[in-house]
């Protein structure tokens, strides 16, 4: 027991001579931590933990690719009410979001906002 004050006494001699090295160590020790923390509670959110809902390996997102362009687009409402038509044994819905411009003092200003979109 007489050790580990003598260990505290020195550590605490080396702190006071050194406080910026002292600080360093303390912030690394900190963020690694906080990393880990971070990866490790998303691996196992993602990876290693089911989804919360029941057949979730049945979900397909749908998009629509337009003659000549190579980015795929929100499937606009009709077509998705014609899509969800033949097959009425399967649950579907939609959402989606849309971008604006807003006035903001005379500069217009892009913002992100909800759009309506049909739920059947």
């Amino acid at each position: 027991m007489s050790s580990l004050g003598w260990d505290l006494r020195r550590a605490i001699r080396a702190i006071v001579k050194q406080p910026g090295l002292s600080l360093a160590v303390a912030l690394t020790l900190a963020l690694g931590l906080g990393i880990n923390a971070t990866v490790f509670g998303m691996a196992d959110a993602l990876a290693l933990r089911p989804f919360r809902f029941r057949d979730y390996e049945r979900i397909a997102v749908l998009a629509e690719i337009m003659r000549g362009a190579s980015q795929r687009d929100a499937v606009a409402p009709a077509n998705f009410l014609d899509w969800r038509r033949p097959t009425r044994n399967t649950q579907a819905t939609s959402a989606a979001s849309c971008d604006a411009n807003g006035p903001d003092g005379g500069a217009p200003v892009r913002v992100k906002a909800p759009s309506e979109t049909p739920r059947v």
